[in-house]
Protein backbone atom coordinates (compact mmCIF):
# COMPACT_ATOMS: atom_id res chain seq x y z
CA UNK A 1 0.00 0.00 0.00
CA UNK A 2 1.27 3.49 -0.80
CA UNK A 3 0.13 7.11 -0.88
CA UNK A 4 -2.05 6.65 2.17
CA UNK A 5 -4.03 9.66 3.40
CA UNK A 6 -3.73 10.74 6.11
CA UNK A 7 -0.01 9.82 5.78
CA UNK A 8 0.34 9.43 9.54
CA UNK A 9 -2.47 7.97 11.58
CA UNK A 10 -3.38 10.06 14.63
CA UNK A 11 -4.52 8.75 18.00
CA UNK A 12 -8.02 7.34 17.89
CA UNK A 13 -10.24 8.00 20.86
CA UNK A 14 -13.21 6.07 22.18
CA UNK A 15 -16.36 6.59 20.12
CA UNK A 16 -14.52 8.02 17.10
CA UNK A 17 -13.52 6.61 13.74
CA UNK A 18 -10.86 7.33 11.16
CA UNK A 19 -11.23 6.91 7.41
CA UNK A 20 -8.02 5.99 5.59
CA UNK A 21 -7.72 5.99 1.78
CA UNK A 22 -4.74 4.41 0.07
CA UNK A 23 -3.43 3.32 -3.31
CA UNK A 24 -2.04 -0.10 -4.11
CA UNK A 25 -0.02 -1.45 -7.04
CA UNK A 26 0.39 -4.88 -8.52
CA UNK A 27 3.73 -6.08 -9.86
CA UNK A 28 3.73 -8.17 -13.02
CA UNK A 29 2.45 -11.65 -12.22
CA UNK A 30 1.13 -10.66 -8.82
CA UNK A 31 -2.12 -12.49 -7.98
CA UNK A 32 -3.45 -9.50 -6.06
CA UNK A 33 -4.37 -11.54 -3.01
CA UNK A 34 -3.04 -9.78 0.02
CA UNK A 35 -3.55 -9.16 3.71
CA UNK A 36 -4.08 -5.72 5.20
CA UNK A 37 -2.76 -5.54 8.76
CA UNK A 38 -3.76 -2.82 11.17
CA UNK A 39 -1.78 -2.59 14.38
CA UNK A 40 -2.02 -0.28 17.35
CA UNK A 41 -2.09 -0.04 21.11
CA UNK A 42 -5.04 0.10 23.47
CA UNK A 43 -4.18 0.91 27.08
CA UNK A 44 -0.54 -0.03 26.36
CA UNK A 45 -1.64 -3.43 25.03
CA UNK A 46 -0.82 -4.16 21.37
CA UNK A 47 -3.54 -5.30 18.97
CA UNK A 48 -3.24 -6.50 15.39
CA UNK A 49 -6.19 -6.89 13.02
CA UNK A 50 -5.89 -8.67 9.66
CA UNK A 51 -8.19 -8.27 6.66
CA UNK A 52 -7.96 -10.49 3.59
CA UNK A 53 -8.25 -8.60 0.29
CA UNK A 54 -8.20 -9.49 -3.38
CA UNK A 55 -6.70 -6.77 -5.57
CA UNK A 56 -6.45 -8.86 -8.72
CA UNK A 57 -5.70 -7.05 -11.96
CA UNK A 58 -8.76 -6.17 -13.97
CA UNK A 59 -11.03 -5.92 -10.94
CA UNK A 60 -13.83 -3.55 -11.74
CA UNK A 61 -14.88 -0.98 -9.18
CA UNK A 62 -18.60 -1.29 -8.64
CA UNK A 63 -20.85 1.76 -8.77
CA UNK A 64 -21.34 1.38 -5.03
CA UNK A 65 -17.62 1.85 -4.39
CA UNK A 66 -16.88 4.28 -7.21
CA UNK A 67 -16.52 7.17 -4.75
CA UNK A 68 -13.36 5.69 -3.21
CA UNK A 69 -10.91 6.74 -5.97
CA UNK A 70 -12.38 10.27 -5.93
CA UNK A 71 -12.07 10.42 -2.16
CA UNK A 72 -8.42 9.36 -2.41
CA UNK A 73 -7.80 11.96 -5.15
CA UNK A 74 -9.48 14.68 -3.08
CA UNK A 75 -7.19 13.96 -0.15
CA UNK A 76 -4.08 13.85 -2.32
CA UNK A 77 -4.98 17.20 -3.93
CA UNK A 78 -5.31 18.70 -0.45
CA UNK A 79 -1.91 17.28 0.50
CA UNK A 80 -0.27 18.63 -2.68
CA UNK A 81 -1.80 22.09 -2.26
CA UNK A 82 -0.49 22.14 1.28
CA UNK A 83 3.00 21.24 0.00
CA UNK A 84 2.84 23.99 -2.64
CA UNK A 85 1.72 26.57 -0.09
CA UNK A 86 4.47 25.72 2.38
CA UNK A 87 7.34 24.88 0.04
CA UNK A 88 6.61 26.97 -3.02
CA UNK A 89 5.76 26.18 -6.62
CA UNK A 90 6.83 22.77 -7.87
CA UNK A 91 5.98 21.80 -11.46
CA UNK A 92 5.47 18.12 -10.59
CA UNK A 93 3.04 18.95 -7.80
CA UNK A 94 1.14 21.44 -9.97
CA UNK A 95 0.89 18.93 -12.84
CA UNK A 96 -0.26 16.24 -10.42
CA UNK A 97 -3.03 18.49 -9.06
CA UNK A 98 -4.26 19.17 -12.59
CA UNK A 99 -4.03 15.50 -13.58
CA UNK A 100 -5.94 14.36 -10.51
CA UNK A 101 -8.58 17.07 -10.95
CA UNK A 102 -9.22 16.02 -14.54
CA UNK A 103 -8.96 12.26 -14.04
CA UNK A 104 -11.30 12.11 -11.06
CA UNK A 105 -13.39 15.23 -11.61
CA UNK A 106 -12.31 16.89 -8.36
CA UNK A 107 -12.95 20.57 -8.91
CA UNK A 108 -11.61 22.85 -6.19
CA UNK A 109 -11.71 26.67 -6.00
CA UNK A 110 -8.19 26.56 -7.47
CA UNK A 111 -8.94 24.19 -10.37
CA UNK A 112 -12.46 25.29 -11.37
CA UNK A 113 -11.04 26.94 -14.51
CA UNK A 114 -10.34 23.45 -15.92
CA UNK A 115 -14.03 22.89 -16.67
CA UNK A 116 -14.03 25.84 -19.06
CA UNK A 117 -10.97 24.69 -21.04
CA UNK A 118 -11.75 23.78 -24.66
CA UNK A 119 -8.52 21.79 -25.13
CA UNK A 120 -8.76 19.72 -21.97
CA UNK A 121 -8.01 16.47 -23.80
CA UNK A 122 -5.64 17.63 -26.53
CA UNK A 123 -2.72 18.47 -24.26
CA UNK A 124 -2.49 21.97 -25.73
CA UNK A 125 -2.37 24.81 -23.27
CA UNK A 126 -1.12 22.58 -20.42
CA UNK A 127 1.52 25.09 -19.35
CA UNK A 128 -1.11 27.82 -19.39
CA UNK A 129 -3.38 25.73 -17.15
CA UNK A 130 -0.50 25.11 -14.75
CA UNK A 131 0.33 28.82 -14.73
CA UNK A 132 -3.29 29.68 -14.01
CA UNK A 133 -3.37 27.23 -11.11
CA UNK A 134 -0.28 28.84 -9.59
CA UNK A 135 -1.79 32.30 -10.07
CA UNK A 136 -5.04 31.22 -8.46
CA UNK A 137 -3.24 29.69 -5.53
CA UNK A 138 -0.51 32.28 -4.99
CA UNK A 139 -1.02 35.00 -2.43
CA UNK A 140 0.07 36.20 0.98
CA UNK A 141 1.45 33.66 3.46
CA UNK A 142 -0.34 35.35 6.36
CA UNK A 143 -3.69 36.99 6.91
CA UNK A 144 -7.30 36.04 6.20
CA UNK A 145 -6.59 34.71 2.70
CA UNK A 146 -3.85 32.41 3.99
CA UNK A 147 -6.17 31.15 6.74
CA UNK A 148 -8.91 30.43 4.19
CA UNK A 149 -6.48 28.44 2.04
CA UNK A 150 -5.25 26.48 5.05
CA UNK A 151 -8.87 25.65 5.95
CA UNK A 152 -9.62 24.58 2.37
CA UNK A 153 -6.56 22.33 2.31
CA UNK A 154 -7.51 20.80 5.63
CA UNK A 155 -11.03 20.05 4.37
CA UNK A 156 -9.62 18.36 1.27
CA UNK A 157 -7.02 16.35 3.19
CA UNK A 158 -9.57 15.04 5.67
CA UNK A 159 -12.54 14.71 3.29
CA UNK A 160 -14.91 11.83 4.05
CA UNK A 161 -17.17 12.39 1.05
CA UNK A 162 -16.96 13.82 -2.45
CA UNK A 163 -19.55 16.36 -3.64
CA UNK A 164 -21.62 14.95 -6.47
CA UNK A 165 -21.51 16.67 -9.84
CA UNK A 166 -24.90 18.07 -10.68
CA UNK A 167 -26.91 20.92 -12.09
CA UNK A 168 -25.48 24.37 -11.43
CA UNK A 169 -27.21 27.72 -11.12
CA UNK A 170 -25.86 30.91 -12.71
CA UNK A 171 -24.93 33.24 -9.85
CA UNK A 172 -26.10 36.33 -11.76
CA UNK A 173 -29.21 35.28 -13.69
CA UNK A 174 -30.30 32.46 -11.40
CA UNK A 175 -30.89 30.28 -14.46
CA UNK A 176 -30.34 26.53 -14.17
CA UNK A 177 -27.39 25.38 -16.25
CA UNK A 178 -26.41 21.88 -17.29
CA UNK A 179 -23.36 20.67 -15.46
CA UNK A 180 -20.18 20.35 -17.53
CA UNK A 181 -19.04 17.49 -15.32
CA UNK A 182 -20.72 14.16 -14.63
CA UNK A 183 -19.77 11.04 -12.71
CA UNK A 184 -20.87 7.78 -14.30
CA UNK A 185 -19.87 4.81 -12.16
CA UNK A 186 -16.12 5.05 -11.70
CA UNK A 187 -15.70 7.39 -14.66
CA UNK A 188 -15.60 11.17 -15.01
CA UNK A 189 -17.06 12.88 -18.08
CA UNK A 190 -16.53 16.49 -19.16
CA UNK A 191 -18.79 18.30 -21.60
CA UNK A 192 -16.60 19.66 -24.40
CA UNK A 193 -18.76 21.52 -26.89
CA UNK A 194 -21.64 19.07 -27.35
CA UNK A 195 -19.67 15.90 -26.61
CA UNK A 196 -19.37 14.14 -23.25
CA UNK A 197 -15.75 12.96 -23.06
CA UNK A 198 -14.28 10.38 -20.68
CA UNK A 199 -11.41 11.79 -18.61
CA UNK A 200 -9.31 8.77 -19.63
CA UNK A 201 -9.46 9.80 -23.28
CA UNK A 202 -6.11 10.69 -24.84
CA UNK A 203 -6.39 12.31 -28.26
CA UNK A 204 -2.71 11.78 -29.03
CA UNK A 205 -2.69 8.03 -28.36
CA UNK A 206 -6.19 6.74 -29.12
CA UNK A 207 -8.22 6.12 -32.26
CA UNK A 208 -11.96 5.95 -31.68
CA UNK A 209 -14.28 3.17 -32.82
CA UNK A 210 -17.42 4.94 -34.04
CA UNK A 211 -20.77 3.54 -32.92
CA UNK A 212 -23.83 4.95 -34.65
CA UNK A 213 -26.47 6.20 -32.24
CA UNK A 214 -29.56 3.99 -32.54
CA UNK A 215 -27.90 1.67 -35.09
CA UNK A 216 -28.02 -2.14 -35.09
CA UNK A 217 -24.47 -2.16 -33.69
CA UNK A 218 -25.57 0.21 -30.95
CA UNK A 219 -28.28 -2.17 -29.76
CA UNK A 220 -26.11 -5.25 -30.22
CA UNK A 221 -23.57 -3.71 -27.85
CA UNK A 222 -26.29 -3.13 -25.29
CA UNK A 223 -26.79 -6.90 -25.39
CA UNK A 224 -23.15 -8.00 -25.28
CA UNK A 225 -21.94 -5.11 -23.10
CA UNK A 226 -24.98 -4.05 -21.03
CA UNK A 227 -22.76 -2.19 -18.56
CA UNK A 228 -21.95 0.28 -21.36
CA UNK A 229 -25.57 1.41 -21.30
CA UNK A 230 -24.78 3.96 -18.60
CA UNK A 231 -22.29 5.62 -20.96
CA UNK A 232 -24.73 5.50 -23.90
CA UNK A 233 -27.33 7.17 -21.68
CA UNK A 234 -25.27 10.38 -21.59
CA UNK A 235 -26.53 11.34 -25.03
CA UNK A 236 -26.02 11.10 -28.76
CA UNK A 237 -22.39 12.30 -28.66
CA UNK A 238 -20.15 10.51 -26.18
CA UNK A 239 -16.54 9.34 -26.07
CA UNK A 240 -15.69 6.71 -23.47
CA UNK A 241 -12.70 4.47 -22.80
CA UNK A 242 -12.77 0.78 -21.89
CA UNK A 243 -9.61 -1.29 -21.42
CA UNK A 244 -7.51 1.42 -23.08
CA UNK A 245 -9.71 1.63 -26.20
CA UNK A 246 -11.83 4.64 -27.10
CA UNK A 247 -15.40 4.40 -28.42
CA UNK A 248 -17.40 7.30 -29.79
CA UNK A 249 -21.17 7.57 -30.17
CA UNK A 250 -21.83 9.37 -33.45
CA UNK A 251 -24.78 9.78 -35.84
CA UNK A 252 -26.22 6.48 -37.07
CA UNK A 253 -24.88 6.78 -40.62
CA UNK A 254 -21.29 7.43 -39.47
CA UNK A 255 -20.88 4.37 -37.25
CA UNK A 256 -19.33 1.00 -38.04
CA UNK A 257 -21.54 -1.34 -40.06
CA UNK A 258 -20.98 -4.51 -38.05
CA UNK A 259 -19.97 -5.49 -34.55
CA UNK A 260 -16.22 -6.31 -34.20
CA UNK A 261 -15.58 -9.93 -33.24
CA UNK A 262 -13.89 -8.86 -30.00
CA UNK A 263 -17.15 -7.25 -28.89
CA UNK A 264 -19.58 -9.86 -30.20
CA UNK A 265 -19.00 -12.21 -27.26
CA UNK A 266 -20.97 -11.39 -24.09
CA UNK A 267 -18.86 -9.78 -21.40
CA UNK A 268 -19.44 -12.59 -18.92
CA UNK A 269 -17.56 -15.06 -21.14
CA UNK A 270 -15.05 -12.80 -22.84
CA UNK A 271 -12.91 -12.25 -19.76
CA UNK A 272 -12.83 -8.49 -20.26
CA UNK A 273 -13.88 -5.94 -17.72
CA UNK A 274 -15.56 -2.57 -18.01
CA UNK A 275 -13.27 -0.02 -16.41
CA UNK A 276 -10.21 -1.81 -15.11
CA UNK A 277 -9.84 -0.46 -11.60
CA UNK A 278 -8.79 3.14 -11.64
CA UNK A 279 -5.90 2.69 -14.07
CA UNK A 280 -5.21 5.71 -16.23
CA UNK A 281 -4.18 5.78 -19.87
CA UNK A 282 -2.85 9.28 -19.92
CA UNK A 283 0.47 10.25 -21.46
CA UNK A 284 3.78 9.47 -19.79
CA UNK A 285 3.85 12.84 -18.10
CA UNK A 286 0.96 11.76 -15.88
CA UNK A 287 2.00 11.44 -12.27
CA UNK A 288 -1.03 9.42 -11.31
CA UNK A 289 -1.03 6.47 -13.70
CA UNK A 290 0.98 3.30 -14.21
CA UNK A 291 0.55 0.00 -16.09
CA UNK A 292 0.48 -1.83 -12.78
CA UNK A 293 -1.98 0.42 -11.00
CA UNK A 294 -4.76 -1.85 -9.82
CA UNK A 295 -6.92 0.45 -7.72
CA UNK A 296 -7.58 2.01 -4.37
CA UNK A 297 -8.72 0.82 -1.01
CA UNK A 298 -10.37 2.56 1.90
CA UNK A 299 -10.44 1.49 5.52
CA UNK A 300 -12.72 2.87 8.18
CA UNK A 301 -11.19 2.34 11.59
CA UNK A 302 -13.47 2.60 14.58
CA UNK A 303 -12.63 2.22 18.24
CA UNK A 304 -14.80 1.53 21.23
CA UNK A 305 -13.76 0.64 24.72
CA UNK A 306 -14.68 -2.81 25.84
CA UNK A 307 -17.28 -3.06 28.62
Amino acid sequence: MEEIYPPELPDLFSGTQLMVAGRYRLAAGDSGRSTIRLSGSVNSEKYVYSIRADFKAGSEISDVNSFIPRLWATRKIGYLLNQIRHQGENSEWVDAVIQLSIRYGIITPYTSFLIEEDDLFSGEGWEEEAHELVQEYSGPAVGAEAVDKADAESNLRSAESVPQAGISVDQYSGEIQESQLKYVGGKTFFLQGEIWIDSLYDTSAMTETDIGFGSDVYYQLLTTRPEWGKYFALGEQVIFVVDGEAYQIVSEEQGISSLPSRLSVPESTSGASGDRGVSAVRSIRSLCSTPFLAGLVMLVIGFKTRP
